[in-house]
């Protein structure tokens, strides 16, 4: 997240909040609205290979079809369906949605793709899918523990027997947690929502008692330095240990733990955290 290549490094999409930041409150505005620009969102985030590349990998070795939670707009299904695999894209945000099946129409794909609304806290389609995936740290907007547990109970209702779940989120970036409120990285210039060629920078907040980090990313006028668009993106940090609990709290076990996209082995310097689960099988009962 800090300022790299001139470009804003803000992660992941808003998926299971509410649709529209009109009428929610503050909080609500904040995370989403990174995700009410579908043209401006995929332009941003275009360049990103690697982990599409590993999404696929794994998804192909697992498996298809394929339900993707949180598919924006369409970077790693469309990968995913373009290797063949059938996939079911979920999101919550219409402007995502929207671009998602304009680049749709416009792709020859072999697999079958499909888009739905919908929100990943409560999401039911009975179906079951041998791979499900949550890319691109859509699990950092689950605020709560009760938004993380509902997340995996819908994990969980939608994987079939024997399969598996492959997401990730951000390893804790702890320099960032510890800058003062309003601390500003600048970039160089980059191409803002709107169409400028313009400054750009990220300004920090972090509450502790929450654990969530607000991130307003700011187009300026080079010259004047006056602002002329911004972005916000909050989202929550998880920590590797309150993961594991959640994982355990709604009978998950680990089979693979990555600190990064090329399958290298989480550890304490790691970038990203990535985790390959499946259900745990129940305990047998007591001998009669």
């Amino acid at each position: 997240m800090a300022v790299r290549n001139a470009v804003p490094t803000s992660p992941g999409r808003a998926d299971g909040a509410s649709q529209s930041i009109k009428g929610g409150s503050e909080a609500d505005a904040a995370a989403l609205a990174h995700y009410q620009n579908g043209a401006y969102y995929a332009r941003r985030y275009r360049h990103l290979t690697a982990d599409r590349r590993f999404y696929v990998a794994l998804c192909r070795q697992i498996g298809g079809p394929v339900l993707e939670l949180g598919c924006g707009t369409g970077r790693i299904s469309r990968a995913l369906a373009a290797a063949g695999l059938d996939v079911v894209g979920i999101d919550f945000a219409t402007p995502m949605l929207v671009e998602a099946r304009s680049k749709q129409q416009a792709a020859r794909l072999p697999g079958r793709l499909e888009y739905r609304q919908g929100d990943i806290r409560t999401l039911r389609l009975r179906r079951r899918f041998p791979t499900v995936i949550a890319p691109f740290n859509v699990f950092m907007h689950l605020e709560t523990p009760d938004a993380m547990q509902a997340a995996l109970a819908t994990v969980r209702a939608h994987l079939a027997h024997g399969g598996a779940f492959l997401f990730d989120v951000l390893m804790p970036p702890v320099a960032q947690l510890t800058f003062h409120s309003g601390k500003v990285l600048r970039g160089r210039a980059c191409l803002s929502p709107g169409g400028q060629m313009l400054a750009y920078e990220e300004a920090f907040s972090y509450d502790p008692l929450t654990q969530l980090q607000l991130i307003e990313a700011r187009f300026v006028e080079p010259t004047s330095r006056l602002v002329r668009e911004t972005l916000t993106l909050q989202h929550r940090i998880w920590f590797p240990q309150e993961l594991a609990f959640h994982f355990a709290a709604a009978r998950f076990v680990t089979q693979g733990a990555f600190g990064a996209f090329d399958g290298a082995p989480l550890h304490a310097e790691s970038s990203h955290q990535i985790y390959l689960l499946a259900p745990a099988r129940a305990a047998p009962g007591p001998p009669r």
